[in-house]
């Protein structure tokens, strides 16, 4: 060890410091210059270490994400350092590097915001198509947590004054960056990012697939989702790749056959296998399906139509062709004794803004209550939260398919959608109207809901001005002044998108809690859970007012009232209300009888679906786990509608097929257990236990990345309607 020591201290001496200054010098590399090439990098690094500390979500790979940010935001840094470097002229590149440094610092703020306001981070489609909009229209609730993140935008804003300071300014303005040095930045920054993505697609790293999530892989080309991007290789890159896929595209998850994917694996026990053995069949003769067996059960497939085998034997673009070799091997659902059991009657289909079953109750609510627990009655029903908000909630429910980012309902524009029920109804000849409260332009709901299927589109703005002014607007008065349109005009179609639930829930500011304060002020809850409740008991009386109306009219029998939430009350959690009061919800108010057998993550997402007529005398019970993409294809059926089953991430309820809810951070729930993503932990039900040690878990992990990841690529490549073309 001694001599080791000795012979490092001669080498060290032997080293000519002023030779090695003079060289440093010539490089251009001066102390001044080597504080301003470092500034950019570490002020990437800060940004990125900053939202990781307030992500919320996390998506596996923790050690990896800190080397991916570590070399995008190093080699992202020094393009930046080059930029502001790129005149003569100092005070122009002081100036190109203030405007940078603070539209960098905003794109993270406001993103930081948007995730905190509605638990998700956002797309830069999504963005610059309703930030206008989300801004102007919900203008206190932004307020509201901005200030609560006062401490969030000063950390964020030290950059901006370290870079401004006498000391940092008097370096920038002593800086001259040679030529040789700007190209050596935009060389290292070439190699840091050659790196970075090496590493990704590497099978030894990135191509590792955890929990049942994609791989990085799989996240930084084809299953990219922007939540999960941010969370593995930070919020620079991931709105660079973003950008990439706006301007160029998406590339297509391919090789779900291969991966084995396909098939929903069905639990080896006779309870499960036996479709809900607890369904209660009663009823009344005006409910009765057909009594007339067919010697064999037809599957809900249009076939020879939709010959999937022979599209992808014929075809020669590699995305369609896998998509066919896909879909040709799902196996299609069956017709059941329900099959046309509504066919031919009124629709009125509703997405309930925040709504939740937890403040249900028949004291309270007794026409949610009965609702709820009569017609179809769905005992593990979810209605995750896709981000996106609103209108990704609306996607789930009305195309049975997996949204892709929160723009998914703005990209159906343009597209084939004939396979929607309101598309299948207006065919028949259904009167069909959509109906909402707010500015008709937000989420372009007035180009989206035409597409839909809804001939008529009347909110604020198109042709439904004489609302009471309030915020949120009352659901009763949107009812009043819309049913009109179609009481007498059978058969109708009809769709609402309610208000009344929307935070923000206080009294002082919100105009549904106030007008019905009176009936829950001596609650036993908390101020923001009485206010919450109030919002919702002007959609108890908007529903009442609507079963009244069409018993008034004598075709309550002949209408059928589908109806779901959007999301579960976020507005409930930080940092919109002052603290989280989910929880306080979740404990229920009394007497709702509900029946609650999951927790933690997947109990806030715990939902009603009301599928309900009064012509169905006795409620019949679905066990199996459910969720918002399941409601299309049991509505097809349902209303006798041909449809191609295998063509859905959601399945129709009634039929043999075994239940799962699927979350867009890939957790799972099916009828033998759920599955925590994030733990990588799978929780059985009772006399499931054994399947926590076999190949159950891996099969349905390729099961559910394959439907999110199939589910998105219907509409990202218009497959209705190359479907469509192919068979013309």
């Amino acid at each position: 060890m001694k001599s080791i020591a000795i012979n490092i201290s001669k080498n060290i001496k032997s080293i000519d410091i002023n030779k090695t200054i003079n060289t440093i010098k010539e490089f251009g590399l001066k102390k001044h210059n080597l504080s301003y090439i470092l500034f950019f990098p570490v002020f990437l690094i800060y940004l990125e270490m900053l939202t990781r500390f307030f992500l919320k979500k996390s998506s596996g790979g923790a050690f990896m994400s800190y080397i991916y940010i570590l070399l995008f935001s190093m080699s992202a840094g020094l393009l930046l350092y080059a930029l502001c470097s790129l005149f003569k002229s100092v005070k122009l590149n002081k100036i190109i590097a203030n405007t940078l440094i603070i539209s960098i610092t905003l794109i993270y703020l406001t993103q930081i915001i948007l995730n905190n306001t509605f638990n998700s981070f956002f797309n830069i489609d999504f963005m610059i198509k309703n930030s206008s909009n989300m801004f102007s229209e919900y203008t206190w609730i932004t307020i509201k947590v901005i200030v609560r993140n006062l401490g969030i935008i000063l950390l964020f804003s030290v950059p901006i004054v370290l870079f401004n300071i006498p000391y940092i300014s008097r370096k920038i303005e002593k800086a001259t960056s040679s030529v040789r040095i700007k190209i050596s930045a935009v060389l290292t920054s070439l190699i840091l990012q050659s790196v970075a993505i090496c590493i990704i697609m590497s099978p030894l790293s990135g191509g590792v697939e955890r929990n049942g999530l994609p791989s990085d892989k799989g996240i930084y080309s084809a299953e990219y989702e922007i939540n999960m991007s941010i969370s593995r290789f930070g919020m620079l890159t991931s709105l660079r790749l973003d950008l990439k896929h706006l301007m160029f595209g998406r590339q297509s998850h391919l090789g779900g056959v291969v991966d084995g994917g396909n098939i929903l694996a069905l639990p080896n026990n006779e309870e499960i296998q036996q479709f809900n053995s607890t369904m209660t069949d009663t009823l009344n003769s005006k409910a009765k399906p057909n009594n007339e067996k067919p010697q064999f059960i037809p599957q809900n497939q249009i076939d020879p139509k939709y010959d999937f085998a022979a599209l992808a034997k014929n075809e020669t673009d590699p995305t369609l062709k896998d998509m066919n070799e896909y879909f040709a091997e799902i196996e299609p659902t069956q017709t059941n004794k329900y099959t046309g059991m509504f066919e031919d009657k009124n629709l009125i289909f509703l997405t309930l803004e925040a709504f939740t079953p937890f403040m249900v109750c028949e004291e309270l609510t007794p026409t949610l209550h009965m609702m709820m627990n009569s017609g179809f009655v769905f005992k593990n029903y979810y209605q995750p939260a896709w981000g996106g908000a609103t209108s990704t909630g609306e996607f789930s429910a009305l195309m049975g398919l997996f949204p892709d980012g929160g723009q998914a309902m703005q990209d159906t524009i343009g597209k084939d959608l004939s396979f929607t029920i309101g598309n299948r109804l207006k065919s028949r000849g259904y009167t069909s109207y959509a109906f909402h409260s707010n500015n008709h332009e937000y989420y372009s709901r007035d180009k989206t809901h035409k597409g839909l299927g809804y001939a008529k589109f009347l909110a604020p703005g198109s042709g439904l001005d004489n609302l009471t002014p309030a915020w949120p607007p009352s659901d009763l008065d949107l009812f009043e002044k819309t049913i009109d349109y179609y009481i007498d005009k059978q058969p109708f179609s009809v769709y609402y998108m309610t208000l009344s639930g929307h935070s923000i829930y206080t009294k002082a500011n919100n105009g549904m809690a106030e007008k019905n304060w009176h009936k829950v002020e001596n609650l036993p809850y908390s101020d923001t859970i009485k206010a919450y409740i109030a919002c919702n008991l002007e959609l108890e009386y908007a529903m009442r007012f609507l079963l009244n109306t069409l018993e008034e009219a004598g075709i309550l029998d002949n209408t059928v009232i589908v109806a779901t939430n959007d999301h579960f009350p976020y507005g409930l959690e930080t940092p919109i209300a002052d603290s989280d009061y989910i929880s306080e919800l979740i404990a229920g108010i009394p007497n709702n009888n509900f029946d609650r057998k999951f927790v933690n993550e997947f109990e806030k997402h715990r939902s009603a679906l009301f599928l309900w007529s009064s012509s169905i005398n006795e409620p019949i019970i679905i066990e199996k786990p459910s969720y918002s993409l399941d409601i299309l294809p049991t509505l097809l059926n349902l209303f006798g509608e041909t449809f191609d089953s295998r063509l859905f991430t959601g399945r129709d309820l009634l039929s043999d097929s075994p239940g799962i809810a699927i979350f867009p951070n890939y957790n799972w729930i099916s009828e033998a257990g759920s599955f925590d993503s994030k733990s990588g932990e799978f929780t059985p039900m009772p006399g499931f236990e054994k399947l926590a040690d076999n190949e159950y878990v891996d099969t349905m992990k390729k099961v559910v990345r394959n439907r999110i990841a199939y589910g998105k690529s219907i509409l990202q490549n218009d497959y209705f309607g190359y479907l469509n073309r192919k068979m013309e």
